[in-house]
């Protein structure tokens, strides 16, 4: 089922985090579930646009966006872009590549909610 809201009962989650990539690397931010047994709606996922990047989403071992050359939003944005929210039961893996030469710094934030 999935749910375009949160029920009363969710527990709402906000990560936020930064990452440096050196020029030619990528960076993996891994996210599961903090509660046992619960499921995580996803409508944002945001990362820092930087050129010369790529973007990626997998959610329980499925590619669910890019790769692209733009991410879903950016932090100065923030707004949900999956309508439905997607549905995580086990790992989300966003995938930043640096196609550039130079060290990059990104902003990766991911905002939902759990529910049992």
């Amino acid at each position: 089922m999935s749910r375009d809201n949160p029920s009363e009962d969710a527990v709402s989650v906000h990560e936020a985090l930064a990452v440096t990539v050196p020029g030619g690397s990528r960076a993996t931010v891994e996210l599961t579930p903090e509660q046992d047994g619960a499921t995580f709606y996803v409508p944002v996922v945001a990362v820092s646009k930087n050129q010369a990047s790529t973007y990626e989403i997998e959610i329980d071992g499925t590619g669910r966006f890019g790769p692209a050359a733009l991410p879903p939003t950016d932090p100065d944005d923030f707004g949900a872009t999956f309508i439905p929210p997607l549905k995580m039961e086990n790992r989300m893996v966003i995938t930043i590549k640096n196609t550039d030469t130079g060290q990059q710094q990104y902003l990766v934030q991911v905002a939902g909610w759990e529910e049992r």
